[in-house]
């Protein structure tokens, strides 16, 4: 019985982000308004507002899609993240934040946040 629950929860689900392929993974863009933006499919939400001052993420989705998520603020604005405000240390919010940090943007997290975004995290979920 255990076998078939677990058969049908992966089934109706899917596989999580994390291990999909990363070539697979579709980061889709919605306009809130002029500037303001929502990226979805990297993870948790990601916010980006572009503007005069440059380009700020809230949060910045996991590992798998930086790549995907690096296109789609590409083609909000050429220029590289300035900031990443990150709203917690989960690695759906936080994950990306090496990738954005190498391209010159400045994370910006809850001084608790450091601690567990410097420790080995484990998905224990599957």
């Amino acid at each position: 019985m255990g076998v078939f629950v677990t058969a049908f929860v992966v089934a109706v689900l899917g596989a999580p982000l994390w291990a999909q392929d990363p070539a697979r993974i579709q980061v889709r863009t919605a306009t809130i308004t002029d500037g303001l933006f929502v990226l979805t499919g990297a993870g948790a939400h990601i916010g980006v507002s572009v503007g005069e001052d440059g380009v700020l993420l809230v949060d910045d989705g996991m590992v798998p899609a930086s790549q995907q998520v690096k296109a789609a603020v590409t083609a909000l604005d050429a220029r590289p993240p300035r900031i990443v405000l990150n709203t917690n240390w989960h690695y759906d919010h936080a994950d990306g934040n090496e990738a954005m940090a190498l391209q010159g943007a400045t994370v910006i997290a809850h001084r608790l946040s450091r601690p567990h975004m410097l420790a080995e995290q484990r998905i224990t979920e599957l």
